[in-house]
């Protein structure tokens, strides 16, 4: 069981929090960190002197719990329980904005250097890590002010990669780089005795194939004016035709917003004698394997806990073309 060490934006120790023994420590430790996404944090403890270092610190203190590294967002302090929240790091990106970004911009370049140079000019605390290797050219392009983390994540989609910031200790500095998926060699399987409650879950809620945008335009007279357009995804008819209103006023915007509206096809399983950043890591394709039936898939996040004991359950996605 790791001890949770907390550190505030400048990378000065604070607080080493073991687990819970003699009427010390932490009680329970849930993470979730994601291949392409924000994560989360939650901490239950019981210690007088963490509570008084997070009140003095709120808004700037990170934490290292194993190989999870998150960051402080809230607290709730209730009689019998103290409760911490938080992200991973990289959901600092939804404390930055990021102006537009013209096709000129970001025409014929890889997302991995859309994604990097929009961190460069606008991001001066977060310095950039080794490159990925991205290759394929996207188009992409953003007629808006929106959070670091959408447009990095938008952006990153269109050629199946993802993202996380870390720290860098000896240099006492954020990090950023983009991730690939990587073929792992691993097999994960109820037979090989390192898995087990599997899950699989689906749902369409959120799955539209077409959509109504309010577009903003310039009229004949010169005059702002707006008018309702449609775009779709998919060739649907009758009762199959899935649309919904969309939030973008321009066609690049309303064309990702309906992107993010799929269907989500997910299986989970609880893992044993397998560590999360030694046996395998978010974006690794390893085989899954269900009776005599093996297939590939993508780890797109884990989540991690220690309450009686620990436990990590890797979430899989089918790998996009």
């Amino acid at each position: 069981m790791n001890d949770v060490i907390f550190y505030d934006f400048d990378f000065n120790l604070l607080y080493i929090l073991p687990p819970f023994a003699l009427d010390t420590g932490y009680v329970s430790a849930n993470a979730t960190a994601e291949f392409c996404g924000d994560g989360s944090f939650e901490l239950v403890f019981d210690d007088d002197g963490l509570k008084s270092v997070i009140e003095g610190k709120k808004d700037e203190v990170f934490v290292k719990w194993g190989k999870f590294e998150g960051f402080l967002t809230g607290f709730k302090w209730e009689e019998n329980k103290s409760t911490l929240f938080g992200m991973s790091l990289s959901g600092l990106l939804h404390r930055v904005v990021f102006p537009p970004a013209t096709a000129q911009q970001t025409n014929n370049r890889t997302a991995e250097y859309i994604v990097r140079d929009m961190i460069s000019q606008n991001c001066t605390w977060l310095n950039l890590g080794d490159e990925a290797g991205f290759t394929a050219k996207v188009e992409f392009q953003s007629d808006k002010y929106q959070s670091a983390d959408v447009f990095v994540s938008d952006c990153l989609k269109l050629d199946n990669g993802g993202f996380e910031i870390y720290a860098d200790y000896a240099n006492k500095k954020f990090m950023f780089r983009c991730l690939k998926h990587t073929e792992n060699e691993l097999i994960i399987s109820e037979n090989l005795l390192n898995a087990y409650n599997f899950a699989t879950t689906y749902t369409n809620k959120e799955l539209a194939f077409g959509g109504w945008y309010e577009e903003e335009y310039t009229n004949g007279d010169g005059e702002a004016a707006k008018r309702w357009k449609y775009i779709s995804t998919a060739e649907k008819t009758g009762i199959r035709k899935i649309d919904t209103v969309l939030s973008s006023n321009t066609k690049a915007e309303a064309e990702k917003e309906l992107k993010r509206l799929n269907s989500q096809y997910d299986i989970e399983a609880e893992t044993k004698d397998l560590i999360f950043g030694t046996s395998y890591k978010l974006g690794d394709i390893v085989r899954l394997q269900s009776g005599d039936v093996t297939v590939k898939k993508v780890i797109s996040s884990v989540d991690i806990w220690q309450e009686e004991t620990y436990g990590e359950m890797p979430k899989f996605n089918d790998l996009e073309e």
